[in-house]
């Protein structure tokens, strides 16, 4: 009899990874204090890069600014940064889309002040492929107290929500109400 040759493969160890968009741009957020939608989102980073290291993900946290790089596990490094970070004086997040490379494998997660539409459909553009992509869009006016309303028909928020939701994304926004404690 011929022996059947053994074929082997190579177990690899396959973690899932995710990337983690902060928006930093100070002309996308509003508010004040730990009550502005800039302090919301750093506090929204935080949560959602916890967990997913608590899930086991290998991660990346990207601002306006680019990746953000450093010593040490994923969590640590994504917690020490958010402790220190500052507003960017950057006009758009195209930095930042560029070093997250979202056309990669992985979760892609993006938590956004102020977008046009224009914005999101170039963040849009920039994820392919078969991994999610989720964002967090923040209602930013609603962090603006006393400003005008927008007009009721539909907010910036809104129509980034829809821009980016016909390309697949998986969409939520957070107004100012919505994210103070019960």
């Amino acid at each position: 009899h011929d022996a059947l040759p053994i074929l082997r493969r190579e177990e690899q160890q396959w973690r899932n990874h995710a990337t983690v968009l902060l928006d930093t741009r100070r002309s996308a957020h509003a508010g004040s204090g730990t009550a502005s939608s800039f302090e919301f989102a750093i506090s929204a980073a935080a949560s959602i890069g916890v967990h997913l290291a608590l899930q086991g993900f290998d991660g990346q946290l990207v601002t306006d600014e680019g990746a953000v790089t450093g010593p040490g596990a994923f969590e640590d490094l994504l917690l020490d940064t958010l402790a220190v970070i500052k507003p960017s004086s950057r006009p758009d997040l195209t930095r930042g889309i560029i070093a997250a490379n979202p056309g990669t494998s992985g979760l892609f997660i993006v938590i956004a002040g102020r977008l046009t539409a224009d914005h999101a459909r170039k963040l849009a553009l920039s994820h392919h492929g078969n991994s999610p992509a989720l964002a967090l869009l923040l209602d930013v006016p609603t962090w603006a107290p006393g400003t005008a309303p927008e007009a009721p028909d539909e907010t910036a928020a809104q129509t980034a929500a829809g821009v980016l939701s016909t390309a697949g994304w998986r969409v939520s926004t957070v107004t100012a109400a919505a994210s103070e404690p019960s």
